[in-house]
């Protein structure tokens, strides 16, 4: 499909260009930080796998230079991932003049700021200016960062006296769509373009995210993640967010939005300055525009990949491999992988297809991920509280699959036995019928 894709494109001179907000000392897209490097060999970026296998869509660094560039009107979407230096003013102004020409906008970025090859993984929370530009569009993404309990992850590690020791990761939350509950308690939107069919993915490290529909009266405003009911939140100077076997919760539970989107006719974020700044916003967009927000910096990376690898020693010790990472991390790394890295890819994917426009292929590729399941109407939904652990999630969901399952087997047997009698039974009886008109038919 993505092949008969590049073709028509090639065919009909069509050119996706994507803008990537550069110059922020950003997290990029170009970085080899989804699997831990091996034998002097980094490992992919993200950026490469897009071209690869999506050579349609070309991604272009966009360098805002303090405001004093104006974004091309060529691109058809931005994306800004987690930036580690502050925006001005100035570049806020300017992302908020290209959404208000009726373009797409992807902010991947949290609270949570976690420094490359760092294993220590103490986060400082800043949103770097972001939230101003957010909070206009009514997305309002807080300093802070959600922690999981309900749906936690945890891997065996082997200690160094020889035994298997469990390791929590509660920052990582792994949000899972649930059949049959209801949209205000659904973990993931499965429906929504960037996540269509998709069943699990993670978002490490995210900060809760506040709807504020009065803040575009004329758009849509919905949430299309949300970690489970059993959250906790972690604010102040720096937040440890290293994997531990020691960590634990601190109440209140409270279950959090970590990516929204807004789309139809926007308002301006940003209002003008009180002096001239040479920018132009119009009040409202010129068409309908998409704002979408997820609120992980570090969603479209492995974070133990990037945390736990060596310091970059130059090429003269390439061959030594990845000298001084964090084994530890490493190891992490290769499961988180193995897990969530496909799924991430596909929702990077189905994104692109929706910042442009051309949202028709998404179907096409949900099909990598299965065919969609049925939902049944008489089936009782997942009951989530606060209180859920991760067992009483899991057991609420496993319910909610063996009664599908036992929907789906009656439906078999009706379809199988049942009809064929009616059928049958119908037959008898139109047989019958003729025969007693054939009885009382006589020669005279």
């Amino acid at each position: 499909t993505n092949k008969v894709r590049e073709l028509r494109d090639k065919a009909d001179n069509i050119s996706h260009r994507i803008g990537v907000l550069s110059g922020k000392d950003e997290i990029k897209l170009s970085e080899a930080n989804l699997i831990a490097g091996q034998g002097g060999r980094g490992g992919p970026s993200m950026q490469s796998i897009l071209q690869q296998a999506f050579p349609f869509y070309k991604l272009e660094d966009v360098d805002l230079k303090g405001g004093e560039t104006e974004i091309d009107e060529g691109i058809v979407g931005l994306i800004i991932t987690q930036p580690g230096k502050e925006l001005t003013p100035k570049e806020l102004r300017r992302i908020d003049q290209f959404v208000m020409r009726g373009r797409s906008l992807l902010v991947v970025a949290g609270a949570a700021n976690l420094k490359s090859s760092d294993s220590t993984m103490k986060a400082s929370l800043n949103l770097q200016g972001l939230d101003k530009l957010l909070t206009g569009y009514g997305l309002e993404v807080s300093n802070d960062v959600a922690l999981d309990w309900g749906r936690l992850m945890r891997i065996p590690m082997m200690t160094q006296s020889g035994n298997i020791q469990w390791v929590f990761l509660p920052g990582i939350a792994q949000v899972q769509y649930l059949p049959g509950i209801s949209a205000e308690q659904q973990m993931l939107d499965n429906s929504f373009a960037a996540f269509f069919r998709i069943e699990e993915i993670a978002f490490p490290y995210p900060s809760s995210v506040t709807l504020h529909p009065d803040k575009q009266p004329e758009a849509k405003l919905s949430v299309v993640a949300r970690t489970s009911p059993r959250t906790t939140i972690a604010s102040g100077e720096g937040v440890e967010l290293r994997p531990s076997a020691d960590i634990k919760p601190q109440p209140p539970f409270d279950q959090r939005a970590i990516a929204a989107v807004v789309e139809g006719k926007l308002k301006r974020a940003m209002d003008p300055p009180a002096e001239a700044d040479g920018i132009e916003v119009p009040a409202t967009s010129a068409a309908d525009a998409r704002v979408l927000v997820i609120a992980s910096g570090q969603f479209l990376t492995n974070p133990f990949a990037r945390a736990g690898q060596g310091p970059d020693l130059g090429p003269q010790f390439a061959m030594m491999g990845n000298v001084g990472g964090d084994e530890m991390l490493q190891a992490i790394s290769q499961p988180y992988a193995q897990k969530y890295l496909t799924t991430t890819i596909l929702a990077l994917k189905n994104t692109l297809d929706w910042m442009s426009g051309d949202s028709d292929l998404i179907a096409v590729s949900a099909k990598i991920l299965g065919e969609p399941n049925l939902t049944y109407a008489n089936i009782q939904p997942p009951n989530l509280t606060e209180t859920a652990s991760e067992e009483d999630i899991k057991a609420e969901v496993d319910r909610v699959k063996a009664a599908r399952k036992k929907t789906q087997t009656s439906v078999q047997w009706t379809l199988t036995l049942l009809l064929p009698a009616v059928f049958g039974m119908l037959g008898i009886a139109l047989w019958q019928l003729r025969e007693k008109k054939r009885s009382t038919l006589s020669l005279d």
